[in-house]
């Protein structure tokens, strides 16, 4: 689907997406759980979606009900089991272990640019075979090792998926440097907390676990990574309102705000790999030079981020330049627009050029916009209902 943005001022209340990166982890943990738990509310996305199907393959039955899941926790586990991870690198590497600890064999497919992106950190650690380039991979039962050491600058994934497993099969993760992405860890550590289990951290530097998964009734919250588009778009000049966003939250990408508040010039990304896209529309909006550093992590998404953004927004007129761990940006009060231009299949490529089209001169066409359904399918209707000018121009 091609839209057509004609710039125009946002402003209304907007009710944001339930977290992706917390929905993950509570399906994961309610379905290790003997039991019932209710998981709520929840926001329907592809990537979330794969992870509950991930779950169901295994023996979990989960029941959508209104706005919440109904999670019966593991029973009896299939033992043979295919996982459809889509495109989401959240579900397959969070599962890795987990499917490992508790099947036979599990063949781990997936589509979109999830079989470029890098699994080597389980190398030597999961019994598992490359049937292609990373996908389809089988995954064999069992572990080579129960001390798992891991780069602290790894991507926070490999981390939690070792996590979710260290009930299940005892050991201890070692991390060798300085751990990136803490705030990612913590989003699991709490949410693992409130099913039953206990992560003993020391200095983030070795990570064990006491006690079992148990049930609970667990609230989510809303999604700051989507709140960022908003947060930026009003510090635009428009003026929406993100209505129930709790401030009190382990999500690093809550530093959105900060960050705005602070007009922060240089802006290390590599505990908050996902604002890079919107805070590159900041900088190419706002007085003065950006740049946004640690960034390589974002070559390795739903695109090549850097990329992605950099060729986005030079082609609505913006003065930024892409380097290998970097975007440097220098801001102007108004973009001129009139481009055709890319997606790339990214969600958060096509909601960040959404935004810096409120502060173009003219229409924009945002090419593959029906990729938004893998984070936040409303987007869309949000950005209309706050006054958004939208012309779908054909159906794909």
């Amino acid at each position: 689907m091609d839209i057509q943005i004609t710039p125009s001022r946002l402003s209304g209340d907007i009710s944001l997406p339930i977290s992706k990166s917390i929905l993950h982890r509570a399906i994961i943990c309610a379905a290790l759980a003997k039991g019932k738990s209710i998981v709520g509310p929840v926001t329907a996305s592809v990537d979330v979606e794969a992870t509950a199907d991930a779950m169901r393959a295994l023996g979990c039955r989960i029941d959508a009900d209104g706005d919440s899941l109904t999670i019966y926790g593991l029973d009896k586990i299939n033992k043979n089991v295919t996982a459809d991870c889509h495109e989401s690198g959240s579900t397959l590497r969070f599962l890795i272990p987990v499917f490992a600890a508790l099947t036979e064999n599990t063949t781990f497919v997936g589509e979109g640019r999830l079989p470029d992106r890098p699994l080597d950190m389980y190398d030597g650690i999961i019994n598992m075979h490359y049937i292609k380039k990373n996908l389809p991979l089988l995954v064999e039962g069992g572990f080579k090792t129960d001390t798992f050491t891991m780069p602290g600058n790894v991507s926070s994934q490999f981390i939690t998926g070792l996590l979710f497993a260290l009930p299940l099969i005892g050991g201890k993760i070692i991390i060798d440097g300085d751990l990136q992405s803490k705030p990612y860890i913590d989003i699991t550590i709490d949410v693992m907390q409130k099913f039953g289990v206990t992560v003993i951290i020391n200095d983030y530097k070795e990570f064990t676990t006491t006690g079992q998964y148990a049930p609970c009734n667990f609230k989510s919250q809303q999604d700051f990574s989507a709140a960022a588009f908003w947060l930026v778009a009003n510090r635009l000049g428009n003026n929406v309102n993100c209505v129930g966003l709790d401030y009190d939250t382990k999500q690093g990408d809550a530093r959105i705000a900060e960050i705005i508040e602070k007009e922060e010039k240089i802006i290390d990304v590599s505990d908050i790999p996902d604002l890079g896209p919107i805070l590159a529309v900041l900088g190419a909006l706002c007085e003065g030079e950006t740049r946004i550093v640690n960034a390589s992590r974002l070559k390795i998404k739903e695109s090549n981020r850097i990329e992605a953004i950099t060729a986005g927004l030079k082609a609505l007129g913006a003065d930024i330049e892409a380097g290998e761990d970097e975007i440097r940006v220098r801001g102007k009060s108004v973009l001129g627009g009139g481009a055709t231009i890319s997606s790339y299949n990214d969600h958060r490529i096509a909601m960040s050029l959404a935004i810096a089209a409120t502060k173009c001169k003219n229409p924009v066409v945002i090419e593959g916009a029906e990729c938004v359904s893998k984070s936040y399918p409303d987007f869309w209707n949000d950005y209309k209902k706050l006054g958004g000018i939208i012309n779908e121009l054909n159906m794909g």
